[in-house]
C-alpha cells in the first residue's frame, strides 16, 4: 500500500515537473519570437524608410536634373517615365511584395495571397508602361536611337517575371524566381542609372555636380534596400507560423488522402 501511494506520488511529482518544463518551454519560445518579431520591425521600418527616399531621388534626379515629363511629343523626357516606374515597381513595390508573407504574418493565407498577387500585377503594369517609355523615346526621335543595344536592356529581359507562362513553369520555384528577378532588377537599375548619367553629364560626371550626387545615392539606396529585404526574406526565424485553421486543414486533407 505504501509503495503505491509512494508510486503515485512520483508519478505526480513528475507530472508536475513535466508541465513546468513544457511551460517554460513555451515561455523561451515567446520570448525568442518577441525578439524576432521587434528585429523584423526594425529592419522593415528602414526597408519603407529606403523605399520613400529611392522614390524622392529618383522624382528629384528626372524632374529637376532631366528636364521633367512628357508623352511621345518629346521623346526625350517621355524616357524619364522609365526611372521613375522601374524603382517603384520593380525596387520598392517588388521587394514589399517579397515580404508581404513574413510582415502581415497575422492575417490568413488566402488574404494574403491576394495581396501578394495584386501587389504582383501592379509591378507588372508598371513595368509595361515604364518599357513602352524606354522604347518610344529611342523610337520616336528625329533620328531613332536602337533598342536593346546595352547591357542594361540584356538584364532587363533575362526575368521572367513579366510571363505567366515562365512563372506556370517555375511555380514549384516560386520563391527562388522571384528573388533571382528582385536581384536582376536591381542590376539593371544601377547599369541604367550609370547609363543615364554618363549619357546626361560626360565628362561633367568627374566633377561630381549636384546629378551625379543624386543620382549616386539613388544607388545606394537601392542597393541596401535590396540587402535588407534578402535579409528579412532568407532567415528562417522571421518566416510566417501557419495559423491554428491551416494547420487543421492541412491535417484534414492529409487524412482524406490517406
Amino acid at each position: 500500500m505504501a509503495e503505491n501511494q509512494f508510486a503515485r506520488f512520483m508519478a505526480e511529482d513528475e507530472f508536475e515537473d513535466l508541465q513546468n518544463l513544457i511551460e517554460t518551454s513555451k515561455r523561451r519560445r515567446t520570448v525568442r519570437m518577441d525578439h524576432s518579431r521587434k528585429q523584423y520591425t526594425t529592419v522593415y521600418m528602414l526597408i519603407v524608410i529606403l523605399g520613400f527616399i529611392s522614390i524622392a531621388l529618383v522624382f528629384i534626379w528626372t524632374n529637376y536634373f532631366l528636364g521633367g515629363f512628357a508623352w511621345q511629343s518629346d521623346p526625350l523626357h517621355q524616357f524619364n517615365y522609365h526611372p521613375v516606374l522601374a524603382i517603384l515597381g520593380l525596387v520598392v513595390l517588388y521587394g514589399n511584395g517579397l515580404l508581404i508573407y513574413r510582415t502581415l504574418h497575422y492575417e490568413k493565407k488566402s488574404k494574403l495571397k491576394l495581396l501578394h498577387t495584386v501587389t504582383m500585377c501592379v509591378v507588372f503594369v508598371l513595368t509595361v508602361i515604364s518599357l513602352k517609355s524606354a522604347f518610344d523615346s529611342h523610337d520616336y526621335r528625329t533620328v531613332p536611337i536602337p533598342n536593346l543595344y546595352s547591357i542594361h536592356s540584356w538584364i532587363v529581359f533575362l526575368y521572367p517575371g513579366g510571363s505567366p507562362l515562365y512563372r506556370k513553369i517555375y511555380l514549384q520555384y516560386h520563391q527562388f524566381c522571384g528573388t533571382i528577378i528582385f536581384i536582376l532588377a536591381i542590376l539593371s537599375c544601377h547599369s541604367g542609372i550609370m547609363e543615364k548619367v554618363k549619357a546626361s553629364l560626360d565628362k561633367e560626371y568627374l566633377n561630381l555636380p549636384p546629378a551625379a550626387f543624386i543620382a549616386n545615392f539613388l544607388g545606394v539606396s537601392i542597393t541596401v534596400f535590396a540587402i535588407l529585404v534578402l535579409y528579412l526574406a532568407f532567415i528562417p526565424q522571421f518566416q510566417r507560423k501557419p495559423q491554428t485553421e491551416e494547420e487543421n486543414l492541412h491535417v484534414e486533407l492529409h487524412n482524406s488522402i490517406s
